[in-house]
């Protein structure tokens, strides 16, 4: 259904409902070492607090709420110099619904193990409303947003 461009390796990974608190940042950065799984390496993380160089890290990123008609894609990643570019591509179902389950995604982008320096993760989400859930293709009202975080390595 997407385009697919990933220089990354990524794995995308279901969060139950709860798992993850109401309203935490959509992106972060944390060491692979420093908890055995994804969510537990996102509530983990510390924007803004210095990480040591040579272990691999990872980027974190949040989906936000979805329903169970919603998709959502990891389309694109790359890197180049000390910037890392992400794109997930959310498409929203807007049609007639009678029972839903709210859910989240939690995608892990692998960032390698970067010499010291300042760098960025920028994940550029593109969102379109779809109300026919046999062509999710067949969408409307696309909108854009940005997330961005700059991290040091020492």
């Amino acid at each position: 259904m997407f385009a697919l461009t990933m220089g990354l390796k990524a794995t995308r990974v279901e969060i139950a409902p709860g798992e993850l608190a109401p309203g935490g940042p959509t992106l972060v950065v944390a060491a692979v070492d420093a908890a055995p799984t994804p969510a537990e390496r996102y509530r983990g993380a510390r924007p803004g607090t210095p990480l040591l160089a040579g272990a691999p890290f990872v980027a974190l990123v949040r989906s936000g709420p979805l329903l169970s008609a919603d998709t959502c894609e990891l389309s694109e990643s790359s890197s180049e110099g000390k910037t890392f570019q992400l794109t997930l591509d959310v498409r929203r179902y807007t049609g007639p619904i009678h029972v839903d389950a709210e859910r989240e995604l939690l995608f892990e982008v692998d960032l390698g193990a970067p010499s010291p320096g300042r760098y960025a993760v920028v994940v550029t989400t593109t969102a379109l409303e779809f109300q026919d859930r046999q062509h999710p293709e067949r969408t409307a009202n696309p909108s854009k947003t940005e997330a961005r975080v700059e991290f040091d390595l020492l």
